[in-house]
Protein backbone atom coordinates (compact mmCIF):
# COMPACT_ATOMS: atom_id res chain seq x y z
CA UNK A 1 0.00 0.00 0.00
CA UNK A 2 2.88 2.43 0.79
CA UNK A 3 4.12 1.45 -2.51
CA UNK A 4 1.42 2.86 -4.48
CA UNK A 5 0.75 6.05 -2.32
CA UNK A 6 4.81 6.92 -3.24
CA UNK A 7 3.67 6.80 -7.21
CA UNK A 8 0.77 8.49 -6.69
CA UNK A 9 2.18 10.98 -5.40
CA UNK A 10 4.96 11.50 -7.69
CA UNK A 11 2.10 11.57 -10.66
CA UNK A 12 0.30 14.01 -8.64
CA UNK A 13 3.64 16.25 -8.30
CA UNK A 14 4.48 15.68 -12.19
CA UNK A 15 0.28 16.60 -13.42
CA UNK A 16 1.43 19.95 -11.52
CA UNK A 17 4.54 21.12 -12.99
CA UNK A 18 2.40 23.36 -15.50
CA UNK A 19 2.08 27.24 -13.62
CA UNK A 20 -1.11 27.75 -13.15
CA UNK A 21 -2.63 31.60 -14.53
CA UNK A 22 -5.91 32.83 -13.21
CA UNK A 23 -6.38 34.87 -15.87
CA UNK A 24 -6.91 32.16 -18.06
CA UNK A 25 -7.12 32.74 -22.14
CA UNK A 26 -7.32 35.87 -23.46
CA UNK A 27 -10.22 36.43 -26.10
CA UNK A 28 -9.74 39.52 -28.79
CA UNK A 29 -13.27 41.03 -28.46
CA UNK A 30 -14.63 44.61 -29.58
CA UNK A 31 -16.14 46.54 -26.46
CA UNK A 32 -19.01 48.78 -27.07
CA UNK A 33 -20.95 51.41 -25.60
CA UNK A 34 -23.96 53.87 -26.80
CA UNK A 35 -26.86 55.07 -25.45
CA UNK A 36 -29.22 56.30 -28.54
CA UNK A 37 -32.11 59.14 -27.38
CA UNK A 38 -34.37 60.92 -29.60
CA UNK A 39 -33.54 63.88 -27.59
CA UNK A 40 -29.88 64.88 -29.73
CA UNK A 41 -28.92 64.86 -33.20
CA UNK A 42 -25.75 62.85 -32.42
CA UNK A 43 -25.39 59.13 -32.03
CA UNK A 44 -22.17 58.14 -30.51
CA UNK A 45 -20.53 54.77 -29.62
CA UNK A 46 -17.52 54.82 -27.28
CA UNK A 47 -15.43 51.76 -29.07
CA UNK A 48 -12.34 49.54 -26.77
CA UNK A 49 -11.27 46.03 -27.19
CA UNK A 50 -10.85 43.69 -24.65
CA UNK A 51 -7.26 42.96 -23.29
CA UNK A 52 -4.80 40.76 -21.51
CA UNK A 53 -2.96 42.95 -18.67
CA UNK A 54 1.27 42.78 -18.46
CA UNK A 55 0.34 41.89 -14.83
CA UNK A 56 -2.27 40.78 -12.90
CA UNK A 57 -3.39 44.21 -12.22
CA UNK A 58 -5.89 44.92 -14.69
CA UNK A 59 -4.80 49.07 -14.30
CA UNK A 60 -1.60 48.16 -15.32
CA UNK A 61 -3.01 48.20 -18.93
CA UNK A 62 -2.29 52.32 -19.74
CA UNK A 63 -2.97 52.03 -23.65
CA UNK A 64 -6.04 52.45 -25.85
CA UNK A 65 -5.91 50.10 -28.78
CA UNK A 66 -4.76 50.81 -32.16
CA UNK A 67 -8.15 50.27 -34.62
CA UNK A 68 -9.14 50.72 -38.09
CA UNK A 69 -13.22 50.08 -38.02
CA UNK A 70 -15.99 50.05 -40.30
CA UNK A 71 -19.40 50.85 -38.50
CA UNK A 72 -22.92 51.62 -39.60
CA UNK A 73 -26.42 52.49 -37.54
CA UNK A 74 -29.04 50.37 -39.29
CA UNK A 75 -32.99 50.89 -38.75
CA UNK A 76 -35.73 49.09 -40.92
CA UNK A 77 -35.48 51.66 -43.56
CA UNK A 78 -32.11 52.87 -43.74
CA UNK A 79 -28.52 52.98 -42.66
CA UNK A 80 -26.07 55.60 -41.83
CA UNK A 81 -22.36 55.11 -41.43
CA UNK A 82 -20.34 56.17 -38.53
CA UNK A 83 -17.11 58.46 -38.55
CA UNK A 84 -14.42 56.67 -36.76
CA UNK A 85 -12.85 59.57 -34.63
CA UNK A 86 -10.43 60.23 -31.31
CA UNK A 87 -11.09 62.14 -28.47
CA UNK A 88 -9.30 63.20 -25.57
CA UNK A 89 -9.50 60.42 -22.79
CA UNK A 90 -11.43 60.82 -19.46
CA UNK A 91 -9.31 58.57 -17.84
CA UNK A 92 -5.81 60.87 -18.94
CA UNK A 93 -4.18 59.99 -15.68
CA UNK A 94 -4.10 56.38 -16.40
CA UNK A 95 -4.14 55.82 -20.12
CA UNK A 96 -1.60 57.41 -22.18
CA UNK A 97 -3.19 57.65 -25.86
CA UNK A 98 -6.87 58.83 -27.15
CA UNK A 99 -10.07 57.57 -27.17
CA UNK A 100 -11.73 55.96 -30.06
CA UNK A 101 -15.38 57.05 -30.73
CA UNK A 102 -17.90 56.86 -33.29
CA UNK A 103 -19.98 59.82 -34.53
CA UNK A 104 -22.94 60.18 -36.59
CA UNK A 105 -24.22 63.80 -36.85
CA UNK A 106 -27.11 64.83 -37.74
CA UNK A 107 -28.69 62.05 -37.00
CA UNK A 108 -31.53 61.24 -34.74
CA UNK A 109 -32.94 58.04 -33.49
CA UNK A 110 -37.24 58.11 -33.30
CA UNK A 111 -39.41 56.72 -30.85
CA UNK A 112 -40.59 52.87 -31.16
CA UNK A 113 -38.21 52.39 -33.83
CA UNK A 114 -35.10 49.62 -33.52
CA UNK A 115 -31.53 50.52 -34.28
CA UNK A 116 -28.63 48.32 -34.48
CA UNK A 117 -24.82 49.54 -34.33
CA UNK A 118 -22.47 46.90 -36.05
CA UNK A 119 -18.68 47.46 -35.83
CA UNK A 120 -16.08 45.95 -38.14
CA UNK A 121 -12.76 45.78 -37.20
CA UNK A 122 -9.53 43.49 -38.20
CA UNK A 123 -8.63 41.06 -36.13
CA UNK A 124 -11.83 41.04 -34.26
CA UNK A 125 -15.35 39.32 -34.84
CA UNK A 126 -18.05 41.68 -36.02
CA UNK A 127 -19.39 43.25 -32.93
CA UNK A 128 -23.36 44.09 -32.93
CA UNK A 129 -26.40 44.84 -30.58
CA UNK A 130 -29.70 46.21 -31.07
CA UNK A 131 -31.86 48.40 -29.13
CA UNK A 132 -35.81 49.54 -29.51
CA UNK A 133 -36.34 53.31 -28.66
CA UNK A 134 -38.84 53.43 -26.07
CA UNK A 135 -42.30 54.72 -27.71
CA UNK A 136 -44.71 56.93 -26.74
CA UNK A 137 -45.96 56.77 -23.03
CA UNK A 138 -49.11 58.90 -22.44
CA UNK A 139 -48.82 59.83 -18.45
CA UNK A 140 -50.85 62.62 -17.05
CA UNK A 141 -51.77 63.50 -12.48
CA UNK A 142 -54.32 62.52 -10.66
CA UNK A 143 -55.13 65.28 -7.64
CA UNK A 144 -53.52 67.94 -9.48
CA UNK A 145 -55.51 70.33 -7.14
CA UNK A 146 -52.85 69.12 -4.47
CA UNK A 147 -50.64 71.10 -6.15
CA UNK A 148 -52.15 74.29 -5.94
CA UNK A 149 -53.66 74.22 -2.69
CA UNK A 150 -51.57 71.45 -0.71
CA UNK A 151 -52.98 72.32 2.74
CA UNK A 152 -56.58 72.05 1.03
CA UNK A 153 -55.75 68.44 0.82
CA UNK A 154 -53.71 67.37 3.61
CA UNK A 155 -55.30 63.89 3.00
CA UNK A 156 -54.24 63.35 -0.44
CA UNK A 157 -51.71 62.06 -2.59
CA UNK A 158 -50.42 62.89 -5.71
CA UNK A 159 -50.77 60.25 -8.13
CA UNK A 160 -48.64 59.88 -11.77
CA UNK A 161 -50.41 57.76 -14.29
CA UNK A 162 -48.39 56.68 -16.90
CA UNK A 163 -49.48 54.13 -20.08
CA UNK A 164 -45.95 52.45 -20.16
CA UNK A 165 -44.92 51.06 -23.60
CA UNK A 166 -44.12 47.27 -24.44
CA UNK A 167 -40.36 48.60 -25.48
CA UNK A 168 -40.18 50.16 -22.16
CA UNK A 169 -39.05 48.11 -18.89
CA UNK A 170 -38.32 50.78 -16.88
CA UNK A 171 -39.26 54.33 -15.84
CA UNK A 172 -37.86 57.23 -13.84
CA UNK A 173 -39.87 60.12 -12.60
CA UNK A 174 -38.90 63.22 -11.24
CA UNK A 175 -40.68 66.02 -10.23
CA UNK A 176 -39.60 70.12 -9.67
CA UNK A 177 -41.48 72.88 -8.05
CA UNK A 178 -40.38 76.17 -9.41
CA UNK A 179 -40.31 79.33 -7.99
CA UNK A 180 -39.05 83.49 -8.12
CA UNK A 181 -37.64 84.74 -5.27
CA UNK A 182 -38.67 88.85 -5.03
CA UNK A 183 -35.75 91.32 -4.90
CA UNK A 184 -33.91 93.76 -6.60
CA UNK A 185 -33.55 91.10 -9.42
CA UNK A 186 -36.57 88.30 -9.56
CA UNK A 187 -34.72 85.01 -10.12
CA UNK A 188 -36.06 81.59 -10.97
CA UNK A 189 -35.21 78.59 -8.50
CA UNK A 190 -36.63 74.87 -8.10
CA UNK A 191 -36.50 72.53 -5.79
CA UNK A 192 -36.59 68.71 -6.44
CA UNK A 193 -39.85 67.72 -4.72
CA UNK A 194 -38.99 64.10 -2.70
CA UNK A 195 -41.89 61.53 -3.29
CA UNK A 196 -42.14 60.52 0.43
CA UNK A 197 -40.40 60.92 3.65
CA UNK A 198 -39.01 59.09 5.98
CA UNK A 199 -40.01 59.99 9.82
CA UNK A 200 -37.31 58.83 12.82
CA UNK A 201 -36.26 59.95 16.02
CA UNK A 202 -33.31 61.70 13.93
CA UNK A 203 -35.65 63.75 12.26
CA UNK A 204 -37.29 63.88 8.59
CA UNK A 205 -35.59 62.13 5.41
CA UNK A 206 -36.57 62.69 2.34
CA UNK A 207 -36.97 60.07 -0.17
CA UNK A 208 -36.18 60.96 -3.81
CA UNK A 209 -37.43 58.81 -6.98
CA UNK A 210 -35.05 55.90 -8.42
CA UNK A 211 -35.44 54.29 -11.43
CA UNK A 212 -38.82 51.71 -11.75
CA UNK A 213 -39.27 48.74 -13.24
CA UNK A 214 -42.65 47.97 -15.12
CA UNK A 215 -44.76 46.13 -13.17
CA UNK A 216 -45.48 43.23 -15.68
CA UNK A 217 -41.66 41.69 -16.50
CA UNK A 218 -40.48 39.53 -18.88
CA UNK A 219 -41.85 39.74 -22.76
CA UNK A 220 -44.25 42.40 -22.24
CA UNK A 221 -47.34 42.38 -25.12
CA UNK A 222 -49.27 44.69 -24.11
CA UNK A 223 -48.99 48.28 -22.94
CA UNK A 224 -49.00 48.36 -18.93
CA UNK A 225 -50.55 50.87 -16.46
CA UNK A 226 -48.22 52.24 -13.80
CA UNK A 227 -48.96 54.57 -10.90
CA UNK A 228 -46.30 56.27 -9.21
CA UNK A 229 -47.48 58.16 -5.68
CA UNK A 230 -45.65 61.38 -4.74
CA UNK A 231 -46.85 61.56 -1.27
CA UNK A 232 -48.68 65.23 0.00
CA UNK A 233 -46.74 65.18 2.80
CA UNK A 234 -43.33 64.98 0.54
CA UNK A 235 -44.73 67.31 -2.01
CA UNK A 236 -45.87 69.73 1.32
CA UNK A 237 -42.23 69.31 2.66
CA UNK A 238 -40.92 70.91 -0.44
CA UNK A 239 -42.71 74.07 -0.42
CA UNK A 240 -42.20 74.42 3.66
CA UNK A 241 -38.20 74.09 2.52
CA UNK A 242 -39.35 76.97 0.24
CA UNK A 243 -40.93 79.44 2.92
CA UNK A 244 -38.22 78.70 5.42
CA UNK A 245 -35.24 79.70 2.87
CA UNK A 246 -36.66 83.14 1.68
CA UNK A 247 -39.92 83.70 3.87
CA UNK A 248 -43.72 83.08 2.27
CA UNK A 249 -43.51 86.76 1.74
CA UNK A 250 -41.22 86.83 -0.89
CA UNK A 251 -42.26 83.83 -2.74
CA UNK A 252 -43.89 83.41 -5.82
CA UNK A 253 -44.66 79.80 -7.01
CA UNK A 254 -45.27 79.38 -11.04
CA UNK A 255 -45.18 75.83 -11.49
CA UNK A 256 -44.31 72.01 -10.79
CA UNK A 257 -42.21 70.32 -14.11
CA UNK A 258 -41.83 66.60 -13.97
CA UNK A 259 -39.75 64.87 -16.03
CA UNK A 260 -40.28 61.21 -17.29
CA UNK A 261 -37.57 59.64 -18.21
CA UNK A 262 -38.26 55.57 -20.03
CA UNK A 263 -35.63 52.99 -20.02
CA UNK A 264 -35.30 50.22 -23.14
CA UNK A 265 -34.60 47.04 -21.57
CA UNK A 266 -31.09 46.37 -22.22
CA UNK A 267 -30.35 49.63 -20.35
CA UNK A 268 -33.21 48.68 -17.64
CA UNK A 269 -31.29 45.85 -17.24
CA UNK A 270 -27.59 46.79 -17.32
CA UNK A 271 -28.50 49.22 -13.88
CA UNK A 272 -29.85 46.73 -12.25
CA UNK A 273 -27.41 43.97 -12.76
CA UNK A 274 -24.16 46.05 -12.37
CA UNK A 275 -25.31 48.04 -9.81
CA UNK A 276 -27.50 44.85 -7.77
CA UNK A 277 -25.79 45.34 -4.87
CA UNK A 278 -27.73 47.97 -3.41
CA UNK A 279 -27.10 46.50 0.32
CA UNK A 280 -24.45 48.89 1.51
CA UNK A 281 -23.39 46.21 4.39
CA UNK A 282 -23.02 43.85 1.73
CA UNK A 283 -19.52 41.82 1.52
CA UNK A 284 -19.85 40.45 -2.03
CA UNK A 285 -16.42 41.83 -3.63
CA UNK A 286 -17.68 40.41 -7.52
CA UNK A 287 -18.74 42.85 -9.82
CA UNK A 288 -21.91 41.41 -12.00
CA UNK A 289 -21.54 42.23 -15.66
CA UNK A 290 -24.64 42.53 -18.43
CA UNK A 291 -23.91 42.77 -22.22
CA UNK A 292 -26.39 42.70 -25.73
CA UNK A 293 -23.38 43.07 -27.68
CA UNK A 294 -23.28 39.98 -29.75
CA UNK A 295 -20.03 38.67 -30.59
CA UNK A 296 -18.66 41.49 -28.23
CA UNK A 297 -18.67 43.09 -24.83
CA UNK A 298 -20.37 46.46 -23.60
CA UNK A 299 -24.14 47.27 -24.07
CA UNK A 300 -26.18 49.60 -26.27
CA UNK A 301 -29.41 51.04 -24.81
CA UNK A 302 -31.81 53.74 -25.39
CA UNK A 303 -33.94 56.49 -23.18
CA UNK A 304 -36.77 58.84 -23.95
CA UNK A 305 -37.33 61.96 -21.65
CA UNK A 306 -40.69 63.77 -21.58
CA UNK A 307 -41.89 66.52 -19.73
CA UNK A 308 -45.12 67.93 -18.47
CA UNK A 309 -45.66 71.62 -16.86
Amino acid sequence: MRGRIVIWLAVALLACEESFDPRGTAEPRLVLYAILSPSTDTVMVRVQTTYDPPTSDPLSHTTEPTLTTTSQLLWSSGSAALTDSLVPHPNAARYSSDLHVLTGTPLRVQRGQAYTVRVDAPGYPRAEATTQVPGAAPFSFRNEDVFIHPSDYADLDIDLQITLPTDAFGYWPRLFLEYAVLSSDTTLERIEVPSKLQVSVNGIDPEYPDLQGASTSGQRTVASLEIFTFEGDAYRYAVAQVFDRYGSANVRFQRVVLYLTLFDEHLYKYYFIVHGFFDPYSVRTDEPDYSNVLDGAGVIGSFTLDSLR
